[in-house]
C-alpha cells in the first residue's frame, strides 16, 4: 500500500477497451464503426492532495487610473 492514500482517476477500462476492439473489427472489415462514444471518468480523491497554497507573489499589480 501506499502512504498517503493516492488520489486517482477512475476509468472504465473494460468498456473502452471492449469499444476498441469493435473499432477495429469494424475497420478490418471495411465498415463503419459510428461516432466515438464519450466514457465517463471519476476522480477519486484520497489523501494525496491537499487545497492549494495562494502565492501572493504572483498577483498582478493593480492597473493606473
Amino acid at each position: 500500500m501506499v502512504t498517503p492514500p493516492l488520489t486517482v482517476v477512475a476509468q472504465p477500462v473494460y468498456e473502452m477497451g471492449r469499444e476498441a476492439a469493435r473499432r477495429l473489427i469494424a475497420e478490418i472489415r471495411d465498415e463503419e464503426a459510428g461516432p466515438m462514444p464519450s466514457f465517463t471518468a471519476e476522480l477519486i480523491t484520497r489523501h494525496s492532495i491537499a487545497t492549494p497554497a495562494v502565492n501572493h507573489s504572483l498577483a498582478l499589480p493593480a492597473p493606473d487610473v
